[in-house]
């Protein structure tokens, strides 16, 4: 203390605002992190408490001892299933909310149908539950619900924007009191205003967002229209661990108890998002170390984790097998072109492409060549952009807008849109092209081994 260049407060002031290189500014932030730290300090002290509350349940054997009477009677959910439908139920009867972080196959998909079943057998469904997922996941969790609980009454909120439109209508009319799921994607979600509005307004009871590594960063806009949706209680399942990223940690712990949070996010974004990539251990600031820590202490109560190893123990040892094919003669073009795209040198000696993009291209291409743009040109958006422009079940009346957004687009993305839009028809992709790629088997073997039986290539 009797090392410091100035005497007090006001001396400090003085100083800085002589010093031509220096200002007062750097006062005011250093007292804003100040201020912000103390904030995240007293809500890490909130759910610290919160955590131990939980523990002291579970340590009281709080839960169930059968799985619900409405499930399938020729189904049975296997111990650590029924360790995690008790997991569950013991975060519905505390109030709050968890992260269902199993290993992919161990059934996250089952505890949490089983769970919705549960709660309709005790009445303790408010309203109905919403359930999102990846579109791809789509027609696996329908099959889900019908296989293990076909009692539970379940909506597909999905189809043309028109389709939509009328759902819309329906449910304002009072047609929601006939499910007890609405099954949807993210994608639809966060649609079109209409719909972030829908979801923002109707009260839910639970919101359950399958893959929800989607909502490890607070700074999207995906998270904020995800965030909104008015529900009572939320249960986020992910196949991914948590990670050493405090904007990460503090992201999932906002979402899963936003009443807590409620008013001191902007205090954490502002202290977090500078740190938002992952760094080494050893270059992360004292603080975030500290408060990484301890948050990852107060999430424990909240996060169930089981790995196959820990809870299959007949499971045999995995084994890795490469096998190594060649590409078809039109991708195999395709990726020589790449390559060589990616040695050229600007004028000022420098490569124009930076490595995360040259290996996800490399990938892409090496997969398949239809998640990349080669068969539809600059001409083709263009004739693509005037026509969803006149489509009055498009987003966007804009031409040129349209035309930037397909820019960004895969020649399958490009394809699936033309399926969507019957003014597009002419657009489609011929099945053929789905063939052109070395892992694709046709009629038992790698088709890329007897190049003759290749269907035409695109032309590049």
């Amino acid at each position: 203390m009797e090392a410091r260049p100035f005497s007090g407060w006001v001396d400090l002031v003085q100083k800085l605002q002589n010093n031509k290189n220096l200002n007062t500014d750097m006062l005011n932030y250093a007292q804003q992190v100040i201020a912000t730290r103390n904030n995240v300090k007293h809500l890490m002290k909130k759910c610290t408490n919160l955590a131990q509350q939980m523990e002291r349940a579970v340590a009281a054997g709080a839960g169930v001892k059968e799985q619900p009477r409405s499930l399938s009677s020729t189904l049975r959910l296997t111990n650590y299933q029924m360790v995690g439908l008790n997991w569950l139920v013991v975060l519905h009867s505390q109030g709050v909310n968890g992260i269902l972080a199993d290993e992919m196959g161990l059934g996250k998909t089952v505890q949490i149908i089983a769970f919705l079943a549960h709660l309709k057998e005790i009445g303790a469904a408010t309203s109905t539950h919403l359930v999102i997922v990846p579109s791809s996941t789509l027609d696996n969790w329908k099959n889900e619900f019908s296989r293990w609980c076909p009692e539970l009454r379940v909506f597909m909120y999905y189809g043309t924007t028109e389709e939509r439109r009328q759902f819309r209508f329906d449910l304002a009319k009072g047609m929601l009191a006939d499910f007890d799921v609405i099954l949807t994607t993210y994608t639809i979600v966060g649609n079109s205003s209409e719909e972030r509005k829908m979801f923002r307004v109707t009260r839910m009871h639970y919101v359950i967002f399958d893959e929800a590594h989607m909502l490890k960063n607070m700074n999207t806009l995906r998270y904020e229209n995800l965030i909104r949706i008015n529900a009572k209680h939320r249960i986020l399942l992910t196949g991914t661990p948590l990670q050493n990223n405090l904007l990460e940690l503090m992201s999932l712990l906002i979402f899963v108890m936003p009443k807590i949070f409620a008013e001191k996010t902007d205090d954490l974004k502002s202290l977090f998002q500078k740190n938002s990539k992952s760094k080494q251990d050893d270059t992360l600031p004292t603080f975030e170390k500290e408060q990484i820590e301890q948050a990852k202490r107060i999430m424990k109560p909240f996060v169930l984790r089981r790995l196959k190893s820990d809870v299959l123990q007949d499971l045999p040892k995995k084994t890795d097998n490469v096998i190594n094919v060649p590409m078809a003669p039109s991708q195999k073009a395709q990726y020589e072109q790449l390559v060589a795209s990616y040695k050229s040198i600007n004028v000022n000696g420098e490569s124009e492409y930076n490595g995360m993009s040259i290996m996800t291209d490399l990938r892409k291409l090496s997969n398949h060549p239809l998640l990349m743009r080669y068969h539809f040109g600059m001409d083709k958006l263009q004739e693509i952009a005037k026509l969803l422009a006149a489509d009055p079940g498009y987003k966007d009346t804009v031409v040129q807008y349209i035309v930037d957004d397909l820019t960004w687009m895969s020649d399958f993305e490009i394809h699936r849109l033309s399926k969507e839009y019957n003014c597009l028809s002419r657009f489609r992709l011929p099945d053929d092209l789905i063939l052109v790629s070395g892992k694709i088997p046709v009629s038992g073997q790698y088709a890329a081994r007897n190049e003759t039986n290749w269907p035409q290539g695109v032309d590049i």
